[in-house]
């Protein structure tokens, strides 16, 4: 009897732990508003963009990443502005069950410039870069976790689209050495 009660007790305290939330991070199918756009307004295409989802419990605490990030799809793409997440779309939400509710952010930035999201966040912060390239983030939107047996219930219906922004280029150092060097032989000759 001991054996069977014992038994029963690690069969319950071990079904919370492996039971975690899961959602679909796709957002190919979505309605067109929920697409990414770059900032002329023009639905984002290109490998170098990726997107990356993080989650929390509230906005004031989006800390968790949704997995590896996202490549946006090759042009011409019958799905532009939209990511790819590959063969791993299904993601696991550690900490949330079905039901529970989660607050969660797409941040998209070109990983040809930026090495990660807080490098792209901190350009934007500092409202310059030393090239023309795009980053941004979406509105905190919530999503109830889904079941499995229901798979529509997984997707982020709550996810709004949005246009990322163009950082504004400082001149290369080079440009500015050029400009100083052009402006001084003009002051030279005139002095002549």
């Amino acid at each position: 009897m001991k054996t069977l009660v014992c038994l029963v007790m690690v069969s319950v305290s071990t079904v919370p732990a492996a039971a975690q939330g899961q959602v679909n991070v796709n957002n190919r199918g979505l309605p067109t508003a929920q697409v990414v756009r770059n900032f002329v307004g023009m639905p984002l295409v290109g490998t170098n963009f990726v997107a990356q989802i993080v989650y929390g419990a509230n906005a004031g605490s989006l800390t968790a990443t949704l997995g590896d990030v996202m490549p946006f799809r090759v042009a011409p793409t019958a799905y532009p502005g939209t990511w790819n997440p590959g063969s791993a779309g299904i993601r696991t939400l550690t900490g949330f069950v079905a039901g529970n509710t989660v607050s969660m952010r797409v941040n998209v930035w070109d990983s040809t410039v930026f090495s990660s999201r807080s490098a792209a966040s901190a350009a934007l912060s500092a409202g310059h870069y030393w090239t023309i390239t795009q980053a941004g983030s979406s509105a905190v939107f919530s999503y109830t976790v889904g079941t499995a047996g229901d798979p529509r219930s997984l997707n982020i219906m709550d996810f709004t689209g949005f246009s990322l922004t163009s950082l504004p280029s400082d001149p290369e150092p080079t440009t500015i050495a050029l400009s100083v060097v052009g402006i001084a032989a003009l002051l030279w000759s005139r002095r002549k």
